[in-house]
């Protein structure tokens, strides 16, 4: 079977790790696949990847398309769009009709919508829903009318899956939690005096309680209620020296969607935090980060679909702090092995932290409860047969489809 992957980034965050995860996985559950990826922008992704694929190709998105999002888009640019829209429709169905895959299976909103138009005949077509589409207008109208032309869905959480049967009623959508891979993201030796040099801070040799959001530079990942909670917790109250890191960058192309790190800097100095607080851009080995802080934050102000790094840094044994909403409340358990806090509630955050610096043995529990709940819940050998009985699904129900057209 060939199965055709289409991604409309080739940077590798927290959707293409889980891409990543996809194909170890359905690699690791039948050998005999052929997979080849499509990206619509170049990035570290294709090499990541290179080792489980047959083929990768990058086929560019022109730069109009790619930089608009929903809340970017001007009608003024329409006649632009459209054009730019069917020249890239046409190569991109050349593309797939040469590829001859028996599945397309796409990875991103904007890859959605693109290969549900361009799909060659009889080309089984399944969407991997990543994201919510209930608050996006546009975008929701936008998949409703071009789902017809998919053959299925598979939704990373309870969640999504729920949004996404309110949006698209009339297509099936799968439940397949993301996985991590324990072997990778596993309790190794911290290094956090690493964090400090890639940040630029000074060395300390003196005991030091390091906390980090991880996270792409997307304006609702929390960024600013981070900073808020670390203004509340820097207080001689504490009585424990802490460090702040900001860990990640911004990946993605859409217009207005993120922080460039000259704002988030300019943010901390204001709260005067730029003395504990350090910036550390994307980093390849994502796990050893995880090892070298001592406490994990997700702070998404929006609810979040999964929730990826979360189960990361709970598969190194790490203390995580997490922003109660979306797929991120499937993840773990308040008290046993996560702490959870109301979205966007600052204070509520800096409490956690301060007793998370106070209690070392409560950090410990809830690293070790989180290892045993990421290694029950999210396996990687499960979602490589989870998703292989959906493609046979599909194809069977595709094939018997195509059979009774042609009665």
């Amino acid at each position: 079977m060939k199965v055709l992957f289409y991604s409309p980034t080739g940077h590798l965050g927290g959707a293409e790790r889980s891409l990543m995860d996809v194909l170890r996985s359905l690699k690791l559950a039948d050998p005999s696949l052929e997979l080849s990826l499509l990206t619509a922008s170049p990035g570290d992704l294709t090499a990541a990847a290179s080792g489980v694929l047959a083929e990768t190709r990058v086929l560019p998105l022109p730069k109009i398309l790619l930089e608009r999002g929903e809340r970017f888009f001007q009608w003024s640019e329409a006649s632009q769009v459209i054009s730019a829209l069917s020249a890239y429709l046409r190569d991109l169905r050349k593309t797939f009709e040469a590829a001859r895959p028996d599945i397309i299976h796409t990875n991103g909103i904007k890859c959605h919508i693109l290969a549900s138009l361009a799909r060659p005949r009889g080309t089984v077509l399944i969407w991997h829903i990543r994201d919510f589409l209930g608050s996006r207008r546009i975008t929701r109208r936008l998949v409703w009318l071009v789902g017809r032309r998919a053959n299925a869905a598979i939704a990373i959480s309870k969640a999504v899956q729920r949004d996404f049967n309110r949006a698209v009623p009339y297509l099936k959508a799968y439940l397949v939690l993301n996985a991590i891979d324990t072997n990778l993201f596993c309790p190794g030796t911290s290094k956090g005096s690493r964090l400090d040099l890639l940040a630029g801070m000074s060395q300390v040799l003196s005991p030091v309680l390091r906390v980090g959001l991880v996270a792409t530079y997307s304006k609702w990942k929390g960024h600013h209620v981070f900073l808020r909670a670390v203004k509340e917790t820097v207080q001689p109250s504490v009585g424990f020296p802490m460090r702040f890191f900001i860990v990640g960058g911004p990946i993605y192309e859409t217009a207005g969607s993120q922080y460039s790190e000259s704002e988030l800097r300019k943010a901390s100095q204001l709260l005067g935090l730029q003395n504990v607080v350090g910036f550390v851009p994307f980093q390849q080995d994502v796990a050893q980060v995880y090892r070298d802080l001592d406490v994990v934050v997700h702070a998404s102000e929006e609810p979040e679909p999964f929730g990826r790094t979360i189960a990361e840094a709970m598969a190194c044994s790490k203390p995580v702090v997490v922003s109660a909403a979306g797929g991120a409340l499937e993840i773990g358990e308040h008290e046993r092995d996560c702490l959870y806090f109301p979205p966007g509630d600052h204070e509520r955050l800096a409490a956690l932290l301060v007793r998370l610096a106070k209690e070392p043995e409560l950090c410990d529990q809830l690293g070790r409860a989180g290892r045993l709940r990421v290694e029950k819940k999210f396996s990687h050998t499960r979602m490589g047969s989870e998703i292989l009985e959906i493609y046979a699904e599909v194809t069977r129900n595709r094939g018997l489809t195509l059979a009774l057209q042609k009665k």
